[in-house]
């Protein structure tokens, strides 16, 4: 009977973290949502969340049937309890590739959940022979090792954003060393060792390959001037349709908009600035009227959300 009750823990570890068959919408998450930002993926997660019961709102927007794409308090501190139910440390609240990889691991279980075993009429199994035993030592530390490399992808990948480096390649890598790692410990689950060793050296392997993009793939430090303005001057003008797009929502929740509107309109007037100042050459003065845009934009924003 050590296989039932080897597979029975594992099973109930993973059924534990699951969430509820309401959550049947598959969300998909291309970015990072901090408090201000405005997507139609954060749709998707309010609706997650309320079917989990950490619920935006019992009533008018964000609640069940209301969801909205704002990204605003409410927003970020169901997202903390979640973070917290889910053992994500710190409970940040912001819906970064730890969580979305978290999310994507317990929603992919639910879609495929793992078949129980065939209970034998006959009483124990035959005691594991050596091979066997040596086998599920092998894959146990491969797992340990893999579960390591993973966390220590994490660390690198929390550092290169603090530090603005190019970090969307390596989060895909740590969301596919995450799902390898799962699926790993599912197979020993099954006692499939040869299996289970495979997924955690892929996982492994995908986890250093991360961190080996995150060195090499520092693409703003070798930025000249011009691009880096460029660049800016692109993000900017992000920042603006993306507040804009939040600024028509209000009118139609017939939300006062006036001095948002205005503050939207000199942001715009400062990026323009800056394009002249770029077409002049004059990065230092460009990057002073972007930041003037990117803190007209946020006063906007904060005016919506008021």
């Amino acid at each position: 009977m050590k296989r039932q009750k080897l597979y029975a823990v594992v099973v109930a570890a993973a059924l534990a973290a699951l969430p509820s068959l309401a959550a049947a919408e598959q969300c998909s998450f291309t970015k990072t949502f901090e408090l201000g930002a405005t997507s139609e993926e954060v749709r998707c997660l309010q609706r997650y969340l309320n079917a989990e019961g950490f619920t935006i709102a019992t009533s008018g927007v964000g609640s069940a049937g209301s969801e909205t794409s704002l990204y605003r308090e409410k927003t970020r501190d169901a997202v903390k309890k979640w973070q917290a139910a889910n053992g994500i440390t710190p409970a940040s609240g912001t819906w970064g590739p730890i969580s979305q990889a978290k999310y994507r691991a317990l929603t992919a279980v639910l879609a495929t959940p793992p078949k129980p075993p065939v209970i034998p009429a006959t009483p124990a199994t035959p005691t594991p022979s050596v091979a066997a035993k040596e086998k599920a030592n092998q894959a146990r530390a491969a797992l340990k090792k893999a579960k390591s490399a993973y966390y220590d992808a994490i660390d690198s990948y929390e550092d290169a954003k603090d530090d603005d480096r190019d970090t969307n390649d390596a989060k895909e890598m740590i969301d596919d060393a995450l799902e390898e790692l799962f699926k790993g410990y599912e197979a020993y689950g099954n006692e499939d060792y040869a299996e289970a060793k495979k997924y955690a050296e892929d996982s492994a392997d995908t986890a250093n390959d991360s961190e080996d993009e995150i060195e090499d793939g520092d693409d703003h430090g070798d930025e000249s001037d011009e691009e880096e303005v460029a660049r800016l001057i692109d993000e900017a003008e992000e920042e603006l349709d993306d507040a804009r797009d939040e600024l028509d929502e209000a009118e139609e929740e017939n939300r006062d908009t006036n001095d948002a509107e205005d503050m939207l309109d000199d942001a715009e007037d400062s990026i323009d600035d800056a394009q002249d100042a770029y077409d002049d050459e004059d990065w230092d003065e460009a990057k002073d009227h972007l930041d003037d845009a990117n803190d007209k934009i946020e006063e906007a924003l904060d005016e919506i959300e008021d």
